[in-house]
C-alpha cells in the first residue's frame, strides 16, 4: 500500500524504478535472503508501505507476485505506540491501528512476522500502553 504523496527508493535507484535481484542469486525452486535498502524520498507521516516481490516464473515476460513484506518507516526516537507517526500517542493511534487491523492492511502486521493476527493486536496495545 502506498499512501498518496509517499515515495520510497530501493537501493538508491530513482523513485518508481524496481530493483532487480541479480541473476543466479535465487535458482528455480530455491530460497535466498535478499537485502534491500529502502529510503523514503519525502516526509510521509504515516510511513506504511508494502514491498512486493515478483518474478517471471514462466518466462512469458510478465511478472507474477511471489510474496510481499510490510514496511513501516520510523523516524529515530519515535515511539512504537505512535502508529500514525504524528509525534503523539493518543486515541487516533488506536483508531488507526484498529482500522488497519480490521481491513487486514499490511501496516497492521505490528510484529512484522508476515501475518496479521491477535499477536499484532496484543503487541500494539502493549506499545500503546507503555507510551514513550
Amino acid at each position: 500500500m502506498m499512501r498518496p504523496g509517499g515515495t520510497v527508493v530501493l537501493n538508491g535507484l530513482p523513485p518508481g524504478v524496481p530493483w532487480e535481484v541479480p541473476p543466479g542469486i535465487i535458482g528455480a525452486g530455491g530460497r535466498s535472503d535478499v537485502s534491500v535498502m529502502v529510503t523514503p524520498t519525502m516526509d510521509d507521516p504515516m510511513g506504511f508501505y508494502t514491498i512486493l516481490l515478483e518474478a517471471d516464473l514462466d518466462g512469458d515476460g510478465t511478472y507474477e507476485p511471489l510474496n510481499s513484506a510490510s514496511l513501516r518507516i520510523v523516524t529515530p526516537g519515535q515511539c512504537a505506540g505512535d502508529f500514525n507517526n504524528d509525534g503523539a500517542i493518543d486515541f487516533f493511534d488506536y483508531l488507526d491501528f484498529v482500522d488497519a487491523f480490521s481491513s487486514q492492511d499490511p501496516a497492521a502486521d505490528f510484529n512484522a512476522d508476515g501475518t496479521i493476527d491477535f499477536f499484532d493486536y496484543l503487541d500494539f496495545v502493549d506499545a500503546f500502553s507503555v507510551g514513550c
